[in-house]
């Protein structure tokens, strides 16, 4: 089960109304979601609009003002975190300079950053589950990318990190993809006073916006453009599962179909080996309609799945029914100790057919496989047409060890 759904995406994308959306949709069938929106101040996991006063800038402020500082603040190892939503005045201008987004130097940041990712992972209710809005990539995009004109690689690297903190929560990004950005920014300019001027400045006077001479309306734009590039880019790589919907803003009911598809889906996937009564398993495996099938029941069966293929049984079920099945493993019917892992075994249960799980089982094991850190994976099949909607390429053709002649295709993790 998904613990943590967080939707990314540029601005004015509709990201606050489908982390709500997304958090309703839940609570059909879940008791507990906290939804956690944009511009939150205090954000269970991000330092939005807090300050961090570190001990060694203590004499900046007066006995009085650090008192106050102590007083709300948090404190940290060698200073005090504070929300600047508590504070005003004289104080407030002050504590503006101490910034976390905005103001500290990275190597204070960073740290920072991802220490508050880890406090929520570790006090994250087990029953609750949990939507952000726009904390995973645009935020430390823009950062990162904004503010410090790092590149692509860094700024994948960090938010790497961070995907490796929250995977505990199995989190699911859903991107909403935009291919009418400068139409989009101007419509809720419309709506919004004084905010494109703002945002405008904030990313032509960045570091990225300054190396490439971004300047006004057409600039910002610019800098979304590519911001965008590289978050999908950087999406692409990550260690989690994400989803892409294209061009929401186009046909709104069509986004909803597509989530409402995703987060209401009740299949459980689960590991062979994490399954109990496993006899009873290989024995619906062995029943199903195709001679592969009844060939991997034989090889878990008489325990010789890892002698063979050496990997893992990934099952899809509807409480005791099978849906789906797949394996991902280091051999297949191809004799080529260079090409793995591979999936294989790929069936789903005739009244299941039509819904796409298989295509959701695949889409699970390329990130077990992402997990384990491979940069491809393999099918071989007879099949044409079908295994390229699911991203796969074609290789070549090859003679498997049944002495058929098989197609080859690959995917980039």
């Amino acid at each position: 089960m998904n613990r943590l759904y967080i939707v990314e995406g540029l601005p004015c994308t509709g990201k606050s109304t489908m982390s709500e959306y997304i958090s309703k949709l839940i609570l059909k069938n879940h008791s507990k979601v906290v939804f956690v929106d944009e511009g939150t101040c205090n954000h269970p996991a991000d330092y939005e609009f807090h300050a961090y006063v570190e001990e060694c800038e203590e004499s900046a402020f007066t006995d009085e003002e650090m008192a106050l500082i102590k007083k709300y603040g948090e404190p940290k190892s060698d200073g005090f975190v504070v929300s600047l939503a508590d504070f005003s005045g004289e104080l407030f201008d002050k504590l503006l300079k101490y910034k976390i987004y905005d103001s500290l130097p990275w190597e204070i940041e960073k740290p920072l950053m991802l220490d508050k990712w880890r406090e929520f992972v570790n006090n994250a209710d087990k029953d609750t589950i949990y939507v952000f809005n726009c904390v995973l990539l645009q935020n430390p995009m823009c950062e990162t990318m904004m503010r410090f004109n790092m590149s692509e690689e860094e700024s994948y690297a960090y938010i790497n990190d961070i995907v490796k903190i929250i995977e505990p929560l199995n989190p699911c990004v859903v991107y909403l993809k935009n291919d009418d950005i400068a139409q989009s920014v101007m419509k809720a300019s419309e709506e919004r006073e004084g905010w494109l001027d703002a945002v405008m400045s904030y990313h032509t006077n960045g570091g990225y916006g300054i190396s490439i001479n971004a300047k006004g309306f057409e600039g910002y734009i610019t800098c979304l453009k590519e911001r965008q590039r590289r978050e999908l880019s950087i999406l692409n790589k990550l260690p989690v599962m994400s989803v892409v919907v294209d061009n929401p803003q186009r046909d709104y009911s069509k986004a909803y179909s597509y989530i409402n598809e995703l987060v209401e889906c009740k299949m459980q996937i689960t590991d062979f080996n994490d399954l109990s009564n496993k006899s009873c398993w290989i024995e619906k495996i062995r029943e199903c309609d195709w001679a592969a099938a009844k060939l991997l029941a034989s090889f878990m069966s008489e325990n010789r799945f890892d002698e063979v293929l050496d990997g893992r049984l990934l099952i899809m079920s509807d409480c005791e029914k099978l849906v789906s099945f797949c394996t991902l493993t280091k051999r297949d019917c191809i004799d080529d100790d260079t090409l793995y892992p591979w999936i294989g075994f790929v069936y789903t249960s005739p009244e299941y057919r039509g819904n796409r799980y298989s295509g959701r089982l695949i889409d699970y094991a390329c990130l077990l496989a992402k997990k384990q850190g491979a940069r491809k994976v393999y099918i071989a099949t007879d099949h044409v047409g079908l295994y390229e909607k699911y991203g796969f390429s074609y290789l070549e053709n090859r003679i498997d060890i049944y002495n058929d002649d098989s197609r080859i295709y690959y995917k980039s993790l």
